[in-house]
């Protein structure tokens, strides 16, 4: 081969080195950078908890609004459940566009970005709204199809958008009917379907008032269900259960005779109708934590006591 032939060859190279090193690079910033539009990029790079005063999440027979007061939120003028509203503000901050997968709008509905089968999230932000349609799962775990009102394109996102809006208004809700201090807690009175007993704190030991020592590991479930109550759900006074007559009472007191807690239960089986002191809300409560708060009196006799 002639010296000219390899100079001609080498340059060849060269040149298709050069333009694949530059399509490289072009690629690389493109995946970085994502394949968002400009409305798109500017709705996620602005939806953060701390600039935004109201969520609008409207969807499929159900509209949820979410209002920020000071360092809380409220769904629908209930108290929000914060572990909910945690996940919703990082699934938008974790959120990053994977790519551009549809611009025809007959892929809407497929999709679930079409105007009446998609879920609409509106931010009011420093007192301008904007919005985003969330569709339906992506093929890939953790992925959402999202699009601009403004926009027929339709982006993958990475993010479980999708699993964080559609809720319901009591899925926002906040459950945790009781927050005790149990160290503070020296006796615990129950009444409850005929059945009556007090626990009374003597130091480390707890004692059935009248009787021997209380079972210690019945106590502490009772105490942990006092430190962390939780609602299976709620109950409008039209429910079956809510008619329910009541039932009994449990009462956590403290060492002045002060009332900690005092949950008051519906009658009848299965699950129950509660509400804590001090609060106007109507809880479903489990039957297995009825029975963990207010055991029968026998599981507080005839086992290993406390030492």
């Amino acid at each position: 081969m002639s010296d000219k032939v390899l100079r001609v060859l080498l340059g060849v190279f060269g040149a298709l080195m050069a333009a694949w090193g530059i399509v490289t690079l072009v690629s690389g910033r493109s995946d970085q950078s994502g394949a968002a539009s400009p409305l798109l990029a500017a709705f996620l790079e602005t939806a953060t908890e701390s600039s935004v005063g109201t969520v609008r999440l409207e969807g499929p027979g159900d509209t949820v609004n979410l209002q920020r007061q000071g360092g809380t939120w409220s769904a629908n003028g209930y108290r929000a459940d914060s572990a909910a509203v945690a996940r919703f503000w990082r699934a938008l901050k974790e959120a990053r566009v994977s790519d551009l997968v549809a611009t025809n709008p007959s892929n809407h509905r497929r999709m679930g970005v079409a105007p009446d089968s998609t879920w609409r999230v509106t931010l009011e932000v420093r007192g301008s709204t904007r919005s985003i349609l969330v569709g339906n799962s992506g093929t890939g775990s953790g992925t959402t199809y999202v699009r601009m009102p403004e926009e027929d394109a339709v982006y993958l996102l990475e993010s479980d958008l999708r699993l964080r809006v559609a809720y319901t208004t009591d899925d926002w809700r906040d459950r945790w009917m009781l927050a005790v201090d149990t160290s503070a807690v020296t006796r615990i009175g129950v009444e409850l379907d005929g059945r009556r007993y007090a626990l009374v704190r003597g130091g480390p030991r707890w004692t059935l008032a009248g009787g021997g020592d209380a079972d210690s590991t019945t106590v502490r479930i009772i105490l942990s269900e006092l430190s962390h109550l939780h609602a299976a759900g709620f109950l409008e006074r039209e429910d079956i259960i809510a008619k329910r007559p009541v039932g009994g009472v449990v009462a956590a007191l403290g060492a002045s005779g002060d009332t900690l807690a005092r949950v008051t239960l519906g009658g009848g089986g299965g699950d129950r109708w509660a509400r804590a002191r001090g609060d106007s809300t109507l809880y479903r409560l489990a039957y297995y934590r009825v029975e963990r708060l207010a055991p029968p009196r026998e599981h507080l006799t005839g086992r290993k006591a406390n030492r």
